[in-house]
């Protein structure tokens, strides 16, 4: 399933450091919190780039539910698919990580910061996320960008 993001939230107006007319640090609604079983991947178009949203923890696995926001482009393979992935845990120094595998190489994906835990230097990003009355918002610049961000945004004068 894909998502398309609606407006910009008009509360965050006035709140970041940014031009009015810069779409950077402001936030989208993407979808229902229930758009996105938990368990599951989503992918969101967010300010034209494609974002996996998964929804982790709850009852059954008796933490407290959380949303995380990936790029869902798995640049160990070139393909946008880590919506699409399996979410598994790892314990690391008695701390447990969250990831997503990749469906077409299995590569491992942190949820936190989307950093490839099978290759360092690669990475598909992380997007700031908060449920607000039961939607979803994302941020659009990401909070840790992405291996493939500085090819794919530099301008040519």
């Amino acid at each position: 399933m894909s998502l398309s993001a609606p407006p910009v939230d008009p509360e965050d107006r006035g709140l970041s450091d940014a031009p009015k007319q810069h779409v950077a640090h402001r936030w989208v609604d993407v979808c229902d919190i229930d758009t996105v079983e938990i368990g599951r991947g989503v992918r969101a178009l967010v300010a034209g780039h494609a974002v996996a949203l998964f929804r982790v923890g709850g009852a059954p696995e008796a933490t407290a539910e959380k949303v995380w926001a990936i790029g869902d482009f798995d640049p160990c393979t070139g393909a946008s698919v880590l919506s699409r992935g399996l979410i598994g845990s790892r314990s690391s120094n008695g701390e447990s990580q969250l990831y997503v595998a990749s469906p077409l190489r299995k590569h491992r994906f942190a949820l936190a910061d989307g950093v490839c835990l099978d290759d360092p230097s690669s990475g598909a990003g992380a997007w700031a996320v908060r449920v607000k009355n039961g939607r979803i918002w994302v941020r659009t610049e990401p909070v840790v960008v992405p291996s493939w961000w500085a090819r794919s945004h530099t301008r040519h004068g």
